[in-house]
């Protein structure tokens, strides 16, 4: 069922876009950055003062050990437990770290829940029933 029948009100935001600053006369001015489209969530998410936050990705669940023998899926997990994992090396830069840092970060700043999947299990993860969900 999509999101909206499921009765959720969706807000979405894109990485990427070209990275300015504004100067004091009111100008923008290009600058070399990189727009992160999952630190930048957390921001538009805190601004709504959202329930929840979804990150959409190409697997359905973060994965502990990722290719390895012993890889397994995170379902539901406690921030801490998520901040260990990190620190241990578990999501690399580039990868699955910014989404599980802005999964992290949401929790620690709103005591709301995170959630980490595929785009296709969106709702299925909501429900709980798929995906990692970060919770307090």
């Amino acid at each position: 069922m999509p999101l909206l029948e499921a009765g959720f009100l969706v807000v979405a935001g894109g990485g990427g876009g070209i990275p300015v600053v504004r100067h004091a006369d009111g100008t923008l001015h290009g600058v070399e950055a990189v727009v992160d489209k999952d630190l930048s969530s957390i921001l538009l998410a805190g601004q709504i003062d959202a329930d929840a936050l979804v990150i959409a990705t190409n697997v359905d669940s973060v994965w502990l050990d990722w290719g390895s023998d012993t890889a397994r899926p995170l379902r539901e997990v406690r921030l801490a437990d998520m901040r260990r994992y990190q620190a241990d090396g578990q999501f690399p830069p580039g990868s699955m770290g910014p989404k599980v840092e802005s999964a992290c970060r949401f929790v620690e700043t709103t005591g709301a829940k995170a959630v980490i999947t595929s785009l296709e299990r969106i709702t299925d993860a909501l429900e709980g029933s798929t995906g990692t969900i970060v919770v307090p």
